[in-house]
């Protein structure tokens, strides 16, 4: 997984600043594909929308090729889930060591555990936003062709 690349193809949808969203196209990989995690529905069921690097100056329209590097999902997995798993669990441990004495300590460890794991989110949140984390976004590689050169095909 650490060193596998994938390669998808998609549709730019909107570019600027450096950064385009892709409308990538739907494939029967997609079930067991484990960078589904850096997709989001989009308006329809079946469309996913990604956010790239836009290194080749891309425009609206633009058919093209993205890689997405299999290390860069593996920690974005570990920092989303692996993470507060861990902080639940060890403070659910810990919780009932300190709620020893009370007649629903179950529930006062899964509530502070809890606690733990909304304030572990939190900091990310808010150290994001104070200084950004550099984002290992996919990139893309290749524009294959541009829908605008075929107007049959219509405008975006």
């Amino acid at each position: 997984m650490q060193k596998e690349t994938i390669i998808e193809k998609g549709i730019v949808i909107s570019a600027s600043g450096g950064r385009a969203k892709i409308m990538l196209d739907e494939s029967g990989k997609c079930e067991e594909c484990s960078a589904k995690l850096f997709c989001k529905p989009a308006g329809s069921k079946d469309a996913k929308i990604l956010e790239v690097e836009d290194s080749l100056g891309v425009n609206t329209g633009d058919s093209v090729n993205i890689e997405i590097i299999g290390s860069d999902i593996l920690k974005a997995s570990v920092m989303l889930y692996g993470v507060p798993m861990i902080i639940l669990i060890l403070g659910i441990l810990f919780g009932m060591s300190i709620f020893s004495g009370s007649s629903l300590k179950e529930l006062c460890a899964f509530l502070f555990a809890s606690g733990l794991t909304i304030v572990y989110a939190g900091i990310l949140l808010v150290f994001n936003k104070i200084k950004p984390l550099k984002q290992n976004l996919p990139k893309i590689i290749t524009v294959t062709k541009t829908v605008n050169d075929f107007p049959a095909l219509g405008v975006f």
